[in-house]
């Protein structure tokens, strides 16, 4: 009814028989689906966005960072702060200074809904003070619940805690997150603030030996002492003045922008501002492209198959060709044997190309792969027994895997007379990897060639050696070749035309 009254628009006819129709109907536009779509419409990026999809995965924790002065009277205003702001109460840590808390205060006084409470309150020492200072941390328990107070420390010149977190999800890169929560008093005096940074240092040093791939995240009040004079690669990530015009409320990591800190208003009367630093750290997987490389695979026979090879072999023939006129020439002679050496290995081996992500660990081995998918195969096929034997086979495979890389390691320091051994072992602790060199442009270079001539018609073949000296543009990726193999006519020309060259 509604397209005999012309409110609907007629389907579209082709009749093939008219000369101006087209030979084919137009393709109907085909609608994506939005599953198919890289990103969704309307999708916010940056910082904010992705903590806010994921507040309780990210891959370095979200810091609240606040010196309270005072932690037990300043609970109201907590609760109210995380009741109101949800980027408060999504916040996996919360670091606060200046806590004042001593032995009459229980945990349950302090105790925040769906948090840890890990406090470190003030010891009595020789010169301290008896009031202010003291540290305290929460935790949220949907980030983690497997967290260890690893040290403790209070003296005079500084006071700090460190907790070791193993949250739910991590990159493969971090091992653990480190939290060291940092008081250190005001001074004047620039010797003290020295020997707390030293006393700061030799703690952070022992943590990054027995966790060297954990990410340390030092966080408190620090009152003008600057921890880059003793630990040069750490990056501070709070640029904005937290009391006054100061910048007193720190917070240092290894990575260079892994956190975006935001003012907030103060906690009750403290004279401080509070820190809020999201995390804008990306994992390397995300940050680096995979890298394809070419490998040679060993097939189980191939080692006796190319000593029967090479048994077999009359290596006569290569000296007999490589002499002149009773001499030998070496040269021929190596590249001659390598070549063949080469060519025998490539018939019995095998290329492969693999994928290499920059957050593989190097002890993950082929083994340890093949029993990682027989652990996935046993999964997926329901086998209780047999995924239980897959899992046992899977740790005792990366246990061994990561054995056999230390000792691989420790291999390079046996023999300290031997300098490319101990070079190579130092890259490899480190991950050392130098740049690429290049020379620079217009540069003189001699290059010796190699001017085959083959053999003429009455007379031993021969060699016409030369130098030259060019003026060239150098590349990274430019490959030159020293030998060239041309008829003897042209190999006289090319001779006369070098040799002229050179007088010139």
């Amino acid at each position: 009814m509604l397209r005999e009254i012309g409110l609907l628009r007629q389907p579209a006819s082709w009749p093939s028989n008219s000369p101006d129709s087209p030979a084919t109907p137009p393709r109907a536009r085909r609608r994506r689906r939005r599953c198919a779509r890289t990103r969704k419409r309307g999708k916010r990026g940056g910082v904010r966005a992705r903590l806010e999809a994921k507040p309780t995965r990210p891959a370095i924790p979200s810091i609240l960072l606040a010196n309270v002065r005072s932690l037990d009277n300043k609970m109201d205003n907590i609760r109210l702060l995380r009741s109101a702001n949800r980027r408060v109460s999504d916040c996996c840590v919360l670091v606060f200074t200046e806590t004042w808390l001593n032995d009459n205060i229980p945990d349950s006084a302090i105790q925040l809904e769906q948090l840890a409470c890990y406090r470190a309150d003030r010891a009595l020492v020789d010169g301290g003070k008896t009031r202010g200072g003291r540290v305290c941390v929460y935790i949220r328990d949907e980030w983690c619940r497997d967290a260890t107070v690893v040290r403790k420390h209070c003296s005079s010149l500084a006071e700090f805690m460190i907790v070791k977190c193993r949250p739910f999800y991590l990159p493969r890169e971090i091992s653990s997150i480190l939290l060291v929560a940092t008081y250190i008093p005001p001074s004047s005096n620039n010797s003290d603030r020295n020997a707390a940074l030293n006393e700061l240092y030799q703690a952070i040093s022992e943590q990054q030996t027995a966790h060297p791939d954990g990410f340390i995240i030092l966080a408190g009040d620090f009152n003008h002492a600057d921890l880059k004079t003793v630990l040069p690669k750490f990056h501070q990530h709070v640029h904005f003045p937290t009391r006054g015009d100061n910048i007193l409320d720190l917070v240092y990591t290894q990575e260079k922008g892994a956190y975006k800190a935001i003012p907030l208003p103060h906690i009750g009367t403290s004279d401080h501002l509070t820190v809020m630093l999201m995390p804008a750290y990306r994992q390397r997987v995300k940050v680096i492209k995979p890298v394809m490389k070419e490998v040679r695979v060993w097939p189980q026979e191939a080692t006796s198959v190319l000593q029967d090879c090479f048994g077999s072999t009359d290596w006569d023939i290569f000296k007999e060709e490589a002499t002149y006129n009773n001499i030998i020439d070496i040269e021929e002679y190596t590249d001659t044997v390598s070549s063949y050496i080469t060519k025998c290995t490539d018939d019995v081996t095998q290329m492969k190309s693999i994928t290499t992500r920059a957050n593989r660990k190097p002890w993950l081995t082929g083994d340890v792969h093949r029993l990682l998918k027989a652990r996935d195969k046993a999964f997926r096929a329901g086998d209780e027994i047999g995924l239980r034997t897959a899992r046992a086979n899977l740790s005792r495979g990366i246990r061994k895997a990561k054995q056999d890389y230390t000792h691989k390691i420790t291999s390079h320091f046996n023999d300290s007379k031997d300098a490319r051994s101990l070079w190579q072992g130092i890259q490899a602790i480190t991950d050392y990897k130098p740049a690429a060199r290049s020379c620079e442009s217009d540069t003189t270079a001699f290059f010796f060639l190699q001017v085959y001539t083959r053999k003429p018609a009455d007379s031993d073949p021969e060699k016409n050696r030369v130098f030259v000296v060019l003026e060239i543009e150098w590349r990274s990726q430019d490959t030159l070749d020293d030998n060239f193999f041309i008829s003897y006519a042209l190999g006289q020309k090319q001779v006369s035309f070098l040799t002229s060259s050179i007088h010139k």
